[in-house]
C-alpha cells in the first residue's frame, strides 16, 4: 500500500505519491485517449488518475478471492486444518481487512467530489466519474463478502479441528470401553487364580474356553454394543440436524 495524494485546482494538477505501484504507462495511454478538447481541464487528469487506481483494485480482488476458496476447499480435506492453514487465514485475514480500509473511503472522496462540481469535475465528466465511484462501490461490497469469507474460513478451521479432535476421543472412549470388562474378567481370574486352576481349568480345553474364549467373547460383545450405541447417536444428530434445516 501507498499513500496517494492529490491537489487540484482550475488550472493545475498535482500528485504526490509514497512509494511505487502506479502503472505510469497504462495511465499515459488513457490520456492519449482523452479528447482533445477535455485535456486543457485538469479534471481529466484526475479521472484518468482515479479510473486507473481503481481498475487495478479489481484483479487484486479476483486473486483473494480465489486464494479463500482454495483456502476453504483445503481445510475440509482430511488432513486440511493443519499449522499451514491457520496462517494462511491470518495472513488472508490481515490482508482482507487492509484493502478494505483502502477501498472503502475512497468510495466516499469520490461521492465527495461529485458534489464538488468544477473545477474538481467538470459536468461532462459527471458520468465518467460516476463510473468510477461505482466501480469502487462493487469492489467494497467484494471486499466486505471476502472478509466474511476470511471470518467463516477461521470459523471451518475450529469446527474441522473439533471434529477431528471428537473423532479421536471417539476411539479413544471406544478402545477404553472395550478393555474395561476385560479388565474385570482378568481381575476375577488373577485374584482366584489358585482356585480356578485347581478346580475349574484343570484341562487344556478348558483354559481355551474359559479364559481365552470367554475375554474374546466379552470383548466382542462390547465393541458390537459400542458400535450400535455410536450409530445411533449419528443417526440422532442427523434427525436433529434435519429438524433444525426444515
Amino acid at each position: 500500500m501507498h499513500e496517494f495524494n492529490l491537489f487540484i485546482g482550475e488550472r493545475f494538477f498535482i500528485s504526490v505519491r509514497h512509494g511505487s505501484g502506479l502503472p505510469v504507462a497504462e495511465i499515459l495511454d488513457r490520456w492519449d485517449r482523452v479528447p482533445e478538447s477535455w485535456q486543457p481541464d485538469a479534471s481529466s487528469l484526475l479521472y484518468v488518475l482515479l479510473d486507473a487506481l481503481v481498475d487495478g483494485y479489481a484483479p487484486f480482488v479476483d486473486d483473494l478471492e480465489l486464494d479463500l476458496r482454495e483456502l476453504r476447499r483445503r481445510l475440509v480435506e482430511p488432513d486440511g486444518a493443519g499449522n499451514e492453514e491457520l496462517r494462511t487465514i491470518f495472513e488472508l485475514t490481515e490482508v482482507v481487512h487492509a484493502a478494505y480500509a483502502v477501498a472503502s473511503p475512497l468510495a466516499d472522496v469520490l461521492h465527495t467530489l461529485l458534489r464538488a462540481g468544477p473545477p474538481v469535475v467538470s459536468p461532462q465528466e459527471v458520468p465518467y466519474f460516476r463510473d468510477v465511484r461505482d466501480h469502487t462501490q462493487r469492489v467494497v461490497e467484494r471486499l466486505n463478502l471476502a472478509r466474511l469469507m476470511a471470518d467463516r474460513a477461521f470459523d471451518m478451521y475450529h469446527a474441522m479441528e473439533n471434529q477431528r479432535q471428537g473423532a479421536s476421543s471417539r476411539q479413544l472412549t471406544m478402545v477404553a470401553t472395550i478393555f474395561m470388562p476385560l479388565t474385570l474378567v482378568t481381575g476375577f481370574f488373577g485374584q482366584n487364580f489358585g482356585f480356578l486352576v485347581d478346580k475349574v481349568i484343570a484341562s487344556e480345553l478348558a483354559f481355551w474356553i474359559l479364559c481365552v474364549g470367554l475375554e474374546t467373547l466379552v470383548a466382542l460383545i462390547t465393541f458390537v454394543l459400542v458400535r450400535r450405541i455410536g450409530k445411533s447417536g449419528h443417526a440422532g444428530q442427523r434427525r436433529r440436524s434435519t429438524r433444525r434445516m426444515r
